[in-house]
């Protein structure tokens, strides 16, 4: 167990390493928070914000139930970030699985004695 958890942390730090050397790693970061401070600024501000329903219901005299902000805020935002993570963590890592084939190192580490739930984890780990 000891030896597969050096091999993906192994795995995990030369991804990290070659990830950040190359400019698409920061173009997609900053495509990815772009994305979240937008959805940030529409679940708060937005038309059906919480901002402006809790503002609705002050101007109404609704005072029950009271509206749990946070926790309404948190299930919109973590549910869109979910999603967005849902089809932008694959294609970094798919992303990551074509470097070593064009690298033609694919072949040396389908054949190497670490297995490929711990290069697969590696790598994703990486991406993370």
């Amino acid at each position: 167990m000891l030896v597969v958890i050096s091999n993906i942390l192994a795995i995990y730090r030369k991804e990290l390493q070659g990830y950040f050397a190359s400019p698409l790693a920061y173009a997609i970061t900053g495509i990815f928070w772009l994305l979240a401070g937008y959805f940030l600024v529409a679940i708060l501000l937005g038309p059906d914000g919480i901002i402006q329903q809790i503002a609705t219901r002050d101007q109404l005299g609704i005072t029950e139930p009271p509206v749990d902000a946070p926790y309404e805020f948190l299930k919109a935002y973590l549910g869109i970030m979910g999603s967005l993570s849902l089809f932008l963590l694959p294609m970094l890592s798919m992303s990551l699985y074509a470097e070593e084939r064009k690298r033609g190192t694919l072949e040396l580490l389908a054949t190497s004695p670490i297995t490929n739930w711990a290069v697969a984890t590696g790598k994703l780990l990486a991406v993370l």
